[in-house]
């Protein structure tokens, strides 16, 4: 056996549908078969229209026209029945296609209307801060002895517009200032020391006084006792 013999095998059996190819290297598999192309759904088949109803024969006795009407309705009722079926399948397809379209109308006309709502909600949000902090300023100028009464200021008259410019709040507080004139200081008089909003009492005064004597009769007893005992240990020791 010569070494340039070409040896043959398989595979797989040809009954298994295994190609032959060669073993020493000369020859390729061949390559699978291509993929048959894709079927197109078939066509909606026509409906087969009646025949026209001649019209009758001068020679056509009776019976051979009835026969012949007969024949003809039955073609007539067949394509009537044919066409029925058709037009009631389209009308389904059209009722379903407008009640999707109709849901996806509402669901455009939904966000639509969260994205209107949530943009209007954003802008009023932002308008009252900034007519917060105009009322702030001009409460301040004005003398305004506790920022706490803000919201006591009628509001109606102010308004923002688009661009930020506030309008009224001077008239707002003026408002404010002459139907409650002892929330506000003296022109002269100097600010109020720093409060913090929530403060229950007044912050100690910087500067106070000697303190005020206190009446023996409105003590409690240990302090009594106690204030008598250093009293007279004051006066022994003076003595």
């Amino acid at each position: 056996m010569t070494t340039d013999r070409v040896i043959s095998s398989f595979a797989l059996p040809r009954h298994l549908g295994g190609p032959r190819f060669e073993l020493d290297g000369t020859g390729d598999p061949p390559a699978p078969p291509p993929a048959p192309p894709p079927v197109p759904p078939p066509a909606p088949a026509a409906i087969p229209r009646a025949p026209d109803t001649p019209p009758r024969g001068v020679n056509q006795t009776t019976e051979d026209r009835l026969a012949q009407l007969e024949s003809i309705n039955a073609d007539l009722r067949v394509e009537a029945a044919q066409r029925r079926v058709s037009e009631r399948t389209a009308t389904e397809r059209l009722t379903a296609n407008e009640a999707e379209m109709t849901r996806l109308r509402t669901e455009v006309t939904q966000r639509e209307t969260q994205a209107r709502e949530g943009g209007l909600a954003l802008s009023n949000k932002l308008k009252n801060k900034t007519i917060d902090a105009e009322l702030r300023a001009a409460a301040a100028t004005a003398g305004l002895t506790d920022f706490d009464l803000l919201p006591l200021v009628n509001r109606s008259g102010v308004t923002v517009d688009d661009d930020g410019n506030v309008a009224g709040v001077q008239a707002a507080i003026d408002d404010f200032k002459t139907r409650k004139p002892e929330y506000f200081r003296a022109a002269n008089s100097p600010p109020p020391p720093p409060r913090r909003t929530g403060d229950n009492v007044p912050p100690p005064n910087p500067n106070p006084g000697p303190p005020a004597p206190t009446s023996a009769r409105t003590m409690p007893k240990e302090q009594y006792s106690g204030a008598r005992e250093a009293a007279v240990r004051a006066l022994k020791g003076a003595g």
